[in-house]
């Protein structure tokens, strides 16, 4: 359907001419701007209004989930516990709990970062950018900046071999600015969504961030959540689970248009287990991108375009509900248009859209100045013209991107507690396992000097695989230290040995993931 549905209503807005005359001189403009491959579809006072909305909605959704956060793993929020809003509400999580917004304040970073190397900035800007961060990361996003300051380059950053947060929903979370500048233009969402995503991210993980970003690019186009859904998974491999899990949802939501619960149900009892991440194995938790974009699409196509409705079914799917509900209101937020959002949700936005959070050098209110210039330069990129107030967006082409997937041949067996500490020089341990990979959660304890990096050699079955580098610093620590895949399948012999202790800290060993090899992924 060209022109889409918002398209058509700007179009009518925009023209002076009396109602019998509208329908007539609509289809006449439709029609001439198919044949053009091109349409009027905003103009810069609107471009901004939805630009402004998608920010404003990933505050809003993201201050209202915090206090949920991963409280609810693979399970409904209940009814009986009401969501509350309040004027201050902002204010007060800005100055009392700021690093809630992680994910918002690495969107700013990278804007800031596109608008000082160009819409083309490398990978390595990007990384640059990441591991400037000034606060605390987590999971894919704080691997991926250990990664990077270690030497890697993308994509070995956010590939699964070298990242066991792979799958995460870590550039899920961060992707939402790369719709925002880049209105109604899939393959700009991809180039940028490669080079990012790619840094963060591989397989389903890296899937999520493009599906969120394009959904945000999408919101442009069209005001109906079900079609920019639909839109958005013509861009990915149908074999892939990501894609699967989707498409799933929106079979779902065909077979039960009314109950979003029922929806939540099948797809929990079909796709629920997390495989990757080494916090969700064998566990009720899951940060696995996939389980977290349905709840994402959950709110959106049974929310309908409703903001409070849409915050309100994402928030009580559960798991990541702060990075989910920020993506979900920002996604309704650029549908509608700052302006329309509704004035309950916005109150409290003038107090913080000026605030530079602690360490950076950019506002909620310059990011969305920055996106809006960002997003007038994609279009000009990409055979837009801006004329005057007019903004003419090329007729959507749709790329595709490749098929790629995590843990091949890999399935979780064994979840162990070991309970071990590496303390004195020259300290050892040796763990026996049997099959084709293992990952153990570790931590440094008892804090030493900030500036000491510990080094632990990993061997396996008499042969140096790789040396753990762990950083004391929390700002650059290594999330998940000890690793490896795709071994042998079979008994083998871990051997783990301090090269550069510390008197003052100790490394502790708390579990032991298991992997063995699987002819399915």
């Amino acid at each position: 359907m060209w022109p889409p549905p918002v398209v058509k209503d700007k179009l009518f807005k925009s023209l002076s001419v009396k109602a019998f005359f509208g329908p007539i001189l609509l289809v006449f403009i439709a029609l001439n701007g198919i044949a053009q491959n091109k349409n009027i579809l905003l103009n810069n006072q609107l471009l901004l209004d939805k630009i402004k909305g998608g920010w404003a909605g990933q505050l809003i959704g993201c201050a209202l989930g915090g206090p949920y956060e991963h409280k609810f793993q693979s399970t409904l929020i209940p009814e009986n516990i009401a969501f509350s809003w309040s004027p201050d509400k902002l204010l007060l999580l800005f100055k009392n709990n700021p690093e809630l917004f992680d994910d918002l304040f690495l969107d700013m970073l990278f804007v800031e970062t596109l608008e000082k190397k160009g819409l083309n900035a490398s990978a390595k800007d990007l990384g640059k950018a990441l591991s400037r961060a000034p606060f605390l990361l987590h999971h894919g996003l704080q691997m991926a900046k250990h990664n990077f300051l270690i030497g890697l380059k993308p994509p070995r950053t956010g590939h699964w071999l070298n990242n066991p947060h792979a799958d995460d929903n870590d550039f899920q979370k961060v992707a939402d600015f790369i719709g925002l500048i880049s209105p109604g233009i899939l393959p700009s969402v991809i180039k940028l969504g490669n080079r990012l995503g790619h840094l963060i991210a591989s397989g389903d993980g890296y899937y999520g961030g493009i599906y969120i970003a394009s959904l945000y690019s999408l919101a442009f186009l069209y005001e109906n959540p079900e079609r920019m859904v639909e839109e958005a998974l013509k861009i990915f491999p149908a074999k892939a689970n990501f894609t699967r899990v989707i498409q799933d949802v929106v079979d779902n939501y065909h077979r039960f248009p009314n109950n979003w619960q029922q929806n939540w149900q099948l797809i929990q009892k079909k796709w629920g287990e997390d495989i990757g991440c080494p916090e969700g194995v064998f566990k009720p938790s899951n940060f696995e991108a996939k389980i977290n974009a349905a709840w994402i699409t959950i709110g959106l196509l049974y929310g309908r375009g409703d903001f409070g409705r849409t915050l309100e079914i994402t928030l009580r799917c559960g798991d990541d509900t702060d990075s989910n509900a920020a993506s979900a209101g920002g996604l309704v937020g650029t549908i509608l248009g700052f302006s329309k959002i509704p004035s309950p949700w916005k109150k409290g936005m003038k107090e913080v859209e000026f605030l530079k959070p602690k360490g950076m050098d950019i506002s909620i209110s310059e990011a969305t100045d920055l996106s809006f210039k960002l997003a007038l330069e994609t279009i000009k990129k990409n055979k837009g013209k801006i004329e005057n107030d007019k903004i003419f967006i090329p007729r959507p082409r749709f790329s595709s991107v490749p098929y790629e997937a995590n843990f091949t041949n890999h399935s979780p067996s064994e979840r162990r507690k070991l309970d071990l500490r590496l303390t004195e020089i020259n300290s050892e341990t040796t763990i026996e396992f049997e099959g084709s990979g293992f990952v153990i959660n570790g931590r440094i304890i008892k804090k030493g000097p900030e500036d000491h990096t510990y080094r632990v050699a990993i061997v396996i079955d008499g042969r140096l695989a790789r040396v753990a580098v762990l950083p004391a610093h929390p700002l650059l620590r290594n999330p998940t230290p000890f690793f490896h895949f795709n071994l042998k399948p079979g008994n083998h012999r871990l051997f783990l040995q301090i090269s550069e202790p510390s008197p003052k800290a100790d490394i502790q060993l708390d579990e032991l993931i298991i992997y063995k090899k699987s002819l399915f992924k």
